[in-house]
């Protein structure tokens, strides 16, 4: 967004930032989100096993975090992933749109308060401007020359009219602040999508399962090899040696 909102509000603009894809990550893990999750959802799952099931991957190039849940139960599965995601939304959204409510009150109070000054600035430049005239009238005066024509000067204090302008310009830039955020309070609020929502799986993941069954098979196979191989070794030492 506009560099001025961070030069005129760095604090309350920088709340309305919600950093890089890998930040976004390390909050989808953090405890205090887990914790969240684990109330949610009562007593079906120990905390522990909640931080196992949870994996987090992070497409930098495309900036898309995605959330995959793995447990032995799809429905258990779909209800962890749900509720970390909708938690994690809501209280993001949450944030920012307390954030730009925020930042857009102290827009419109520094816009008042910014009209207020340059109203008094406007009063003593329009007063200096009249005092210069009656101090040159009252000079022409004194000296006593007769018939005084003077059509008056638009003389005003350099000071006076460099801070008036310094506000006039201050009051712009915040008008156009204030434009912005209405006009793009989305933007600003709603910063995170979510592409694909969670989904009760129809059958379990095919992968997890194969790569153990091939395992155990392959174990199996090399025990079982093993197993004869010491038993053949016995016997035929046993046929030797009588």
């Amino acid at each position: 967004y506009i560099e001025t909102l961070m030069e005129y509000f760095p604090e309350l603009a920088s709340k309305l930032n919600i950093g890089t894809v890998n930040d976004v990550a390390f909050e989808l893990k953090s405890t205090a989100l887990i914790d969240k999750v684990i109330k949610s959802m009562g007593s079906e799952i120990s905390k522990n096993d909640l931080d196992k099931a949870i994996n987090v991957s992070v497409d930098e190039k495309n900036q898309i975090i995605t959330v995959t849940t793995k447990t032995s139960d799809p429905l258990l599965s779909y209800k962890i992933n749900k509720f970390l995601v909708d938690a994690y939304v809501g209280e993001k959204t949450s944030k920012l749109t307390e954030a730009y409510q925020e930042l857009l009150k102290r827009v419109e109070e520094t816009i008042a308060d910014t009209s207020e000054e340059i109203e008094k600035l406007s009063t003593q430049t329009e007063q200096n401007l009249i005092d210069t005239n009656l101090k040159i009238i009252k000079e022409l005066e004194d000296r006593e020359t007769g018939n005084v024509y003077f059509a008056g000067i638009n003389y005003i204090s350099p000071f006076l009219l460099e801070e008036l302008k310094s506000k006039c310009a201050v009051r712009d830039d915040l008008e156009k602040i204030k434009f912005i955020l209405l006009e793009n309070e989305k933007f600003f609020t709603e910063k995170i999508e979510i592409l694909t929502y969670p989904e009760v799986p129809v059958e379990p993941t095919e992968t997890n399962y194969r790569r153990n069954i091939l395992i155990s098979l392959f174990l199996a196979i090399i025990l079982g090899c093993g197993v004869v191989f010491v038993a053949n070794y016995f016997i035929s030492l046993k046929k030797h040696n009588s």
